[in-house]
């Protein structure tokens, strides 16, 4: 019987707002381009070792965190060098873990 119901999972507001005003930002839609093709040069086509939770909050912590962020922005002030945006960063982070949620 439940081959048959159709199940709908319900998107918050809220993301469904934010989903399509993250995609209209160039930096966002330049990390997500730039993490596929990092994730594919960086993993082998034949790895097959799953991602744990930890792994993934680490990998996200390591990337997204405002220590990591602020520490970023005072060494490149120092190196005279712009920093990654903070949207290049997670459209990264998330092409990664669609990566690793598809494979």
């Amino acid at each position: 019987m439940l081959d048959h119901m159709q199940v709908t999972i319900g998107i918050p507001p809220l993301l469904q707002e934010a989903l399509p005003a993250l995609l209209k930002q160039p930096d966002f839609r330049d990390g997500l381009e730039d993490g596929h093709v990092a994730y594919h040069e960086c993993v082998e086509e034949d790895d097959t070792t799953p991602w744990t939770e930890e792994n993934l909050i680490a990998f996200v912590e390591r990337n997204l965190s405002g220590n990591v962020y602020h520490r970023e922005k005072r060494i490149a002030h120092c190196l005279h060098y712009e920093v990654t945006p903070y949207f290049y960063s997670l459209g990264f982070v998330v092409s990664w873990i669609d990566e690793i949620m598809t494979r």
